[in-house]
């Protein structure tokens, strides 16, 4: 498990999975992106004092958290086998961080790992 979350902060990361809303997002992938690249830099930013810092942070929640949340949320609809439309109701919202996807391929393709 710990290997698995390891390979995805590194393929999110270095490759170019912020990017691709075609492919599909498991739950352990959802929640390991959300709390990588969305809950621990908030901390982070909470804790320093140093103006540049906070600077950094705040050019990092514009510019690439939209991206980067939307992205996984939209993957991870499409493990569930959800269009990305869907991301306009609030019904989705309430339970794709939870429901578990399946394994079978759908028509947005195979799940990755």
């Amino acid at each position: 498990m710990i290997n698995k979350i390891i390979h995805i902060i590194f393929t999110s990361f270095f490759g170019n999975k912020f990017f691709d809303i075609k492919a599909r997002a498991d739950i352990l992938e959802f929640w390991t992106i959300i709390s990588v690249y969305l809950i621990f830099p908030l901390i982070m930013s909470s804790l320093n004092d140093i103006t540049s810092i906070k600077i950094i942070y705040l050019v990092y929640f514009i510019l690439f958290m939209p991206w980067i949340v939307i992205g996984t949320i939209v993957r991870r609809m499409h493990d569930l086998n959800l269009s990305a439309w869907w991301l306009f109701t609030i019904v989705p919202l309430l339970f794709i961080p939870f429901v578990k996807g399946k394994n079978l391929s759908n028509r947005f393709g195979n799940i990755e790992y």
